[in-house]
């Protein structure tokens, strides 16, 4: 720069018209590109601010970065081990699911086997309906007359045991008579042939195996007892009239 202006000034004492003129021109080039270059060098310092602010920037970023990777990482974890949970808790309830039915089958089963239990100690029985409740009542002297009137022979040792059991509604309650030994077919087939005026009905009941309630049977369920369905079991109930106790 200096040069430029000792260069100006000898032209300016050499030609005094165009050398002035020319020097002038000089001197306002100079000070142009000393003004460009003097804006050049701020406009850098921005750009080298700029630059700062931009690396600031982008290590924040990356560092934000970094925080959201390590957040995502340890969220994938976590969602694996509840997946896992998950998964386990859906087998356990499987294996819950499982053991119930096996339960539930085993319970059936016992059920079935506790009804059929309760029928087959009630093969022996036989029910008498209509007999008048009477005070101070002997049960075992009604079932001696009842077997007169059909001709049975009966003793002590063929009753095993004979009480009244609930009946619904207002009718006097029945009488079960539980026997030593099954009575047999003919049994049943010489009852049906009974006069009407000492029972004015009988008939046998067939008690199919889940039914657990045999107090009042009636005969709505009959069905004779050589052609009753398998799988249940079959009671005389005798209808006894009024008449064979006057």
């Amino acid at each position: 720069m200096d040069e430029l202006a000792n260069f100006s000034k000898a032209l300016s004492e050499k030609a005094p018209g165009f050398i002035k003129e020319l020097a002038k021109v000089f001197g306002e080039m100079t000070a142009k590109i000393l003004d460009a270059v003097a804006s050049l060098g701020a406009d850098i310092k921005k750009v080298a601010a700029s630059n700062s602010t931009i690396t600031y920037e982008l290590a924040t970023v990356k560092e934000s970065m970094g925080f959201i990777n390590e957040c995502f990482e340890g969220f994938k974890a976590e969602i694996k081990t509840l997946w896992q949970e998950v998964t386990e808790a859906t087998n356990r309830s499987l294996g819950s699911q499982k053991e119930c039915e096996r339960l539930e089958r085993e319970l059936r089963d016992t059920k079935r086997e506790i009804i059929a239990l309760k029928q087959y100690s009630r093969r022996n029985n036989i029910q008498l309906k209509g007999v008048l409740l009477t005070e101070e009542e002997n049960v075992a002297d009604i079932v001696r007359k009842v077997a007169t009137f059909l001709k049975v022979e009966l003793t002590g040792q063929d009753v095993d045991a004979a009480h009244r059991v609930p009946t619904k509604g207002s009718r006097p309650p029945n009488i079960v008579v539980k026997f030593v030994a099954k009575q047999d077919t003919k049994t049943h087939q010489r009852v049906r042939r009974i006069d009407p005026g000492v029972f004015y009905e009988t008939f046998a009941a067939r008690v199919p195996p889940d039914y657990s309630d045999d107090s009042d049977l009636d005969s709505s369920s009959y069905e004779e007892p050589e052609n009753a369905a398998s799988g249940g079991t079959t009671r005389l109930v005798l209808c006894v009239s009024k008449s064979i106790f006057v």
